[in-house]
């Protein structure tokens, strides 16, 4: 905090090591990046949604348009905290894209919601791949609820598809 209160040019660079920096004049635009599947893990935001209330309105509200289409509780295949096999099988869960899909949407929203309770707003949004139906609704071109049933079908049909080689990425 002292940086903050003093001008002390030798504080300020200890915190760019930690990703902390300042500047001045004009700001510039503000852009979000909504990533698409891949970036799913289990229990992914669970110590968010048990602190910001809006993040849990978010699963829930998930939880209220899935339960229809999956037959459970979306929440049900991204939380677990059992065994070490319960973590395994909800890892393999969790990498269906028909759960998949709407589990990062979800979590997508959920971020971005909390972003802008706190006052950042986006000027700009772009997703990559999945990550662009977050941007959608970002930018309030599909709600929520629309995006939620879009995904779903796209990962159900995504999961219909089978190829004798279904490749594989190389890092």
């Amino acid at each position: 905090m002292a940086a903050f209160e003093k001008d002390i040019p030798a504080a300020w660079k200890a915190l760019q090591a930690h990703g902390i920096y300042r500047g001045s004049g004009k700001p510039g635009k503000v852009a979000f990046l909504f990533p698409g599947q891949g970036s799913q893990y289990v229990n992914m935001l669970l110590d968010l949604r048990d602190t910001e209330p809006v993040v849990r309105d978010t699963f829930d509200e998930a939880d209220k348009i899935m339960i229809p289409i999956l037959g459970k509780p979306l929440t049900s295949f991204i939380y677990t905290s059992g065994s070490d096999e319960e973590m395994k099988q909800a890892e393999q869960e969790l990498k269906n894209t028909a759960i998949t899909q709407p589990a990062m949407l979800t979590t997508n929203v959920a971020i971005f919601r909390v972003l802008k309770k706190y006052g950042v707003e986006p000027d700009m949004v772009i997703g990559h791949s999945l990550g662009e139906y977050a941007a959608l609704v970002a930018a309030g071109v599909l709600t929520f609820a629309e995006a939620l049933e879009v995904v779903s079908a796209r990962g159900r049909e995504m999961s219909k598809i089978q190829v004798q080689d279904p490749g594989c990425m190389a890092a």
